[in-house]
């Protein structure tokens, strides 16, 4: 009788262990699993880069003062220039629209309009700068990919008869990827240009050239002139 007695309380202490096990002793294995969640917005960056040549025993590439230079003019009729931006980096975490508007260049006194035209295209890539590298070894971001259009400020119709003189090595190189570059037909209404390309987070570059030309001598008062050049991006 003290045998069966003995037996049974020896059971039920191993039952009893065995339930302790199962409310949450470390020994047994036994787990339990919490969610982590958290919601990440939507957002980029975008920021105006001037890539320029460095000559310094060697000539390597590095960052300038951005911004779209067109030098001087002479004030000559029908007298126009290409010139470089040179590009714009944008970071995102999501896919964006693009879009470019552009003020033509205006003189800082008396407010006229110089016929003014910017060209977009999306750029093959970014490359970080400074480089150590030869100057043949372009950086992707000035590297013209896929084009996106001409955008501006309508301006009354400059003359189509090519003669303009053209100054600058710029114009050999966009003949290069495209021989009719210069904007002819569509300079007497607003226009912007919009790009779909942004189709997941990362890095881009987007290259803008600008056009500007005179008309008459007289219609182009001497002077200053100002421009902008304005990137928007949304979802």
């Amino acid at each position: 009788m003290k045998k069966l007695v003995l037996l049974t309380l020896c059971l039920l202490f191993v039952l009893s262990t065995g339930a302790l096990a199962a409310d949450g002793n470390p020994g047994a294995g036994i787990s339990e699993t919490v969610e982590a969640s958290v919601t990440v917005g939507p957002y980029a960056k975008i920021e105006a880069q001037k890539v320029v040549l460095q000559d310094c025993w060697w000539l390597f590439w590095k960052e300038g003062e951005p911004g779209m230079d067109f030098g001087y003019y002479t004030g000559e009729d029908g007298y126009g220039k290409a010139a470089d931006s040179n590009c714009f980096i944008l970071e995102t975490n999501t896919d964006l629209t693009v879009s470019f508007h552009g003020r033509s260049l205006r003189h800082t006194v008396t407010g006229d309009a110089m016929l003014t035209r910017y060209w977009a295209w999306l750029s093959r890539g970014v490359d970080p700068l400074p480089e150590p590298w030869l100057f043949i070894n372009v950086p992707e971001q000035i590297q013209p990919y896929e084009e996106i259009g001409y955008f501006g400020e309508a301006g009354k119709a400059p003359r189509k008869d090519n003669g303009r003189v053209f100054e600058q090595i710029l114009d050999r190189v966009l003949k290069s990827f495209k021989t009719n570059f210069w904007p002819e037909d569509d300079w007497e209404e607003d226009k912007d240009a919009v790009s779909n390309h942004v189709r997941r987070n990362g890095l881009y570059a987007f290259q803008v050239f600008g056009f500007a030309s005179t008309d008459e001598i007289s219609s182009q008062p001497a002077g200053n002139y100002v421009g902008q050049i304005i990137v928007t991006v949304s979802k």
